[in-house]
């Protein structure tokens, strides 16, 4: 499946230097990626502030235990028609820690934001022994910008399942302490995840699992709006020298 990114305006970022994290990178305009057409891991809604957590077996919670399992109330977890379930790396085609990512899927009335106060993506072997599990959270707020430390303000999510999100990787460090760990030694490993979520108003949230390698990135709304100033700018400075 190929994934066409067509916004870039704020994003998330990977780990803090003394410990692994995720990058959750560039928010994108999407299609076709609404639930049961992608694999999609968690899903979670509730108002003003939502959390959940999916690990080995499909256990619920808020959030990873000691053990990797997940613990705490499930209440804002939906699991009806593949809203949330693990999968694994095969299911995406996932080959390494360099391609590994997932896609938060942000949507809220009117597009409007929220904040994203923890990230963390567990992975088991087939068998569900905890193999790696992510720690900490940085926030990236423009395509290429350095990042900082979270939780993570979104400006803008979609309107509509399916249609945007931001892209969540493993930053070099982290690529090498999961491979190191076995994250990666099996396309059948499993990967869980959790997620915690302020300042929403009650749109549904989800988590996709895909390889990062079928994304491609375009030209952010702003970029557009600069080149088409251009443009439009070139094209009078034309015609005001032909009519001179």
């Amino acid at each position: 499946m190929r994934i066409v990114t067509m916004m870039a305006l704020a994003a998330f970022a990977s780990l803090q230097t003394a410990s692994a994290s995720l990058i959750l990178e560039t928010y994108q305009s999407l299609s076709g990626t609404g639930i049961g057409a992608v694999n999609t891991i968690l899903t979670i809604q509730n108002n003003p502030s939502e959390a959940g957590c999916v690990s080995f077996g499909d256990v619920l919670g808020t959030s990873f235990g000691a053990s990797g399992a997940c613990i705490g109330s499930a209440a804002d977890v939906k699991h009806g028609n593949s809203q949330t379930q693990t999968r694994t790396l095969a299911d995406a085609g996932i080959t390494s820690a360099a391609n590994f990512s997932f896609v938060f899927n942000g949507v809220e009335p009117a597009g409007g934001g929220l904040v994203v106060n923890s990230l963390v993506a567990t992975f088991y072997s087939p068998t569900g022994e905890r193999l790696y599990t992510t720690t900490g959270l940085l926030c990236q707020t423009a395509a290429g910008a350095p990042t900082t430390s979270g939780p993570c303000n979104v400006p803008v999510t979609g309107t509509g399942t399916g249609n945007s999100g931001y892209l969540v990787v493993l930053d070099s460090m982290q690529q090498m302490a999961a491979t190191t760990a076995g994250a990666f030694a099996d396309t059948h490993n499993v990967v869980g995840l959790s997620a915690s979520i302020s300042n929403t108003a009650g749109g549904n949230e989800t988590f996709f699992l895909v390889n990062s390698a079928k994304t491609e990135a375009v030209p952010e709304p702003a970029s557009y709006v600069l080149i088409g100033s251009g443009l439009t700018g070139l094209a009078f400075f034309v015609r005001r020298r032909r009519a001179s």
